[in-house]
């Protein structure tokens, strides 16, 4: 979405956001449709920083932002007011919209060790979180488990029922907002030159 200078003066002169966060809002559709007279759409949007909703004239392929009103301007008589529960809507929204966009920033992974010896898990230890970029492999997530594994390695090689050279760890990432889960397989002796090496 484009704005016009004139669109970018009103969101200046009459409302506390950045531009730019206004042209996210809406470009996300966290706004209510009031409208349409001419060529223009009227939708109502929620601003955080007034605590109060603003209208947005946009046009009509909603391409540009032309204008921002108060709620309290006089509208076209094919628009509809502006009302407590479409004011609530353009909250809910633009609240919404706001902390889908932070999980999504913040999601994580949670993050199990399996210890496998044959096909028999003989030991599992939660090794916490890590942020997403770091799941995809041994190398990434490592840096994120390695206290667990100094816990984890030393445990397994004390166990004299245990051929350490057969041992197979399994990482299983677990993504916390979609519950897709992801195994990342290694072997204990690359495990433990890792941990050596870090």
């Amino acid at each position: 979405m484009k704005l016009t200078i004139h669109g970018t003066e009103r969101i200046q002169d009459r409302t506390k956001m950045q531009v730019r966060d206004v042209i996210a809002l809406i470009s996300k559709g966290a706004f209510v449709k009031l409208g349409s007279e001419g060529e223009r759409d009227y939708v109502l949007f929620y601003s955080s920083p007034d605590k109060d909703v603003k209208i947005a004239i946009l046009d009509r392929d909603r391409k540009n932002l032309v204008s921002v009103w108060e709620k309290d301007f006089r509208l076209p008589s094919g628009v509809s007011k502006v009302t407590r529960e479409r004011a609530h809507r353009a909250r809910t929204a633009a609240l919404f919209k706001t902390r889908v966009k932070e999980q999504k920033s913040e999601r994580h992974f949670k993050v199990t060790l399996e210890v496998v010896v044959g096909q028999k898990t003989v030991f599992a230890y939660e090794c916490g979180r890590v942020p997403s970029g770091a799941v995809g492999s041994l190398e990434k997530i490592l840096p994120f488990i390695e206290p667990a594994l100094k816990i984890v390695v030393p445990i397994i090689e004390s166990r004299r029922d245990v051929d350490s050279a057969q041992v197979r760890y399994d990482f299983w990432c677990v993504n916390e907002l979609s519950l897709n889960a992801m195994r990342i397989k290694t072997m204990h002796n690359k495990v433990k030159e890792k941990i050596r090496v870090v």
